[in-house]
């Protein structure tokens, strides 16, 4: 099975317009056709983005549903090497 990282863009993307290739990408997500891998960092990330006041108007409790499936539905991984990335 194929195995991906998701981008929060993407996750913000999905939210946004239900029927996008992003809304697409999360749907095989959701269907076990593709592995979502996720570690804490990447997750604590999709929270707090969703969490963005530039983000009320998105319907707050799709984006908890959402956060919620993709908890149960992912593979959860530990990174063995932090990399620091200056912005």
């Amino acid at each position: 099975m194929l195995k991906v990282v998701i981008d929060t863009n993407v996750m913000v993307s999905a939210l946004m317009k239900r029927d996008s290739n992003p809304a697409r990408i999360i749907s095989l997500v959701m269907q076990q056709q593709i592995t979502l891998c996720l570690s804490k960092e990447v997750f604590d990330e999709y929270k707090g983005v969703l969490g963005y006041g530039k983000f009320a108007g998105l319907d707050q409790g799709a984006s908890q549903r959402l956060l919620a499936k993709l908890k149960q539905h992912s593979q959860w991984i530990t990174p063995r090497e932090k990399i620091e990335v200056i912005r």
